[in-house]
């Protein structure tokens, strides 16, 4: 029997309660068995501790988890109401709270170390990937796994859905004001992509 493991205590009340309106409750179990697993497999003592990554390494993953969800979201109701289109609003919070899953086991050091380094073994082509597994070996459905995997610009192919459009939309402004907001210059400014059987680092 797994010993019991105090998931909140993990990734924080906020990001529990964005688990939380989740309305399919076999998605959100699979949202919470990924978060689990990764939990228990990397070295951080909390989500708190992970950092953002590469480009804003002061900030961490927590807070970039619960600001995306929740652009994400401010995203999906605007659309909503001003084109009238219909939006799966679980699958985008889903993967909004599951995009950077990866980060708590490819990468290394505390927050502030810059840039953060990638555990042995691993590079920015991983990134995408490697979450998109986890997610698969929890059950989380195909379609937010494959949004998981192609969110990054290492990777590419982003699925071609309104939900996935919003989360990268979403994924991109929170990681763009995050960097304003502590004087350094956005990821996206200065990225380019590498092939995903690379490994090399970002330029």
């Amino acid at each position: 029997m797994a010993e019991a493991f105090d998931l909140e205590g993990f990734v924080g009340a906020d990001v529990m309660a964005l688990v939380a309106l989740l309305e399919d409750q076999s998605l959100s179990g699979a949202v919470l068995s990924t978060l689990e697993r990764c939990a228990r497999e990397t070295d951080y003592d909390s989500l708190s501790g992970v950092p953002q990554g590469r480009d804003v390494p002061v900030r961490s993953l927590e807070a970039h988890m619960f600001e995306v969800a929740t652009v994400a979201l401010r995203l999906a109701d605007v659309a909503i109401h001003t084109w009238d289109v219909e939006i799966d609003t679980d699958s985008l919070l889903a993967s909004a709270l599951l995009h950077d899953v990866d980060k708590m086991l490819i990468l290394d050091g505390p927050i502030g170390c810059h840039p953060p380094r990638f555990r042995k073994g691993y590079g920015p082509a991983d990134h995408g990937p490697v979450g998109a597994d986890v997610c698969r070996q929890s059950n989380v459905p195909y379609h937010i796994c494959e949004i998981v995997r192609h969110h990054s610009p290492f990777v590419g192919g982003l699925p071609d859905s309104l939900e996935a459009a919003l989360m990268l939309q979403a994924d991109l402004t929170a990681d763009y004001v995050a960097a304003l907001s502590v004087g350094l210059e956005p990821f996206y400014r200065r990225v380019k992509t590498v092939p995903a059987s690379g490994g090399g680092e970002q330029t």
